[in-house]
């Protein structure tokens, strides 16, 4: 009786976790952009200085962003979105997404702000481009940032080193070669 008490309980304890580890495969993609100034409205400002930095998670009970801005005018406010835009648009100049809740954002002190909004409505469309963008009271677009999946940085921080590869020369390339050495060649059998 001992024996079938203590291979149960392994096998209860198995069959608990077998459902648990089948719902786990849901991941939860998360963007990332880095929000950098807009340049129309730094070179109005005389400033270049406003940055931040942005997440949008979608996952598959809840989603959310969450905005972090530094080097905004101290006690100004501003509004904030997240865009889209298909194909190969820029979509800091795309519409709102309409799942999100966008409160007001007010600078302090110092320049810095941040803010978060969270949805069950929101899923990731292939072949669209994410955006969140900040926008002054008059209007004008004052910092964006395009979201990036984790596998799109990768690639962004690869390609670069792509190039860099690419510009080394080879010994194989003809490097050396001139076409004036080949004519000095020519020139000293003539002369002899």
């Amino acid at each position: 009786m001992r024996k079938s008490i203590f291979v149960a309980v392994p096998l209860a304890v198995l069959a608990l976790a077998a459902p648990a580890a089948a719902h786990s495969s849901k991941h939860a993609t998360t963007y990332k952009a880095k929000v950098v100034a807009v340049q129309a409205h730094a070179a109005k400002a005389g400033k270049t200085g406003v940055r931040g930095d942005a997440k949008l998670v979608d996952g598959s009970r809840g989603d959310k962003v969450q905005l972090h801005v530094k080097g905004l005018t101290p006690g100004e406010s501003y509004a904030w979105s997240v865009r889209s835009a298909s194909g190969d648009a820029d979509p800091c100049a795309g519409d709102a997404v309409g799942a999100f809740d966008y409160g007001t954002l007010v600078a302090r002190r110092h320049g810095h702000t941040a803010a978060r909004s969270h949805s069950k409505d929101f899923a990731a469309e292939d072949g669209t481009a994410y955006a969140v963008v900040v926008t002054a009271a008059d209007g004008t677009d004052v910092a964006c940032g395009e979201f990036k999946s984790k596998a799109d940085r990768r690639a962004e921080k690869a390609k670069p080193k792509v190039e860099h590869h690419s510009r080394g020369t080879h010994k194989d390339d003809g490097a050396g070669d001139d076409e004036q050495g080949d004519d000095d060649t020519v020139d000293d059998a003539s002369d002899a």
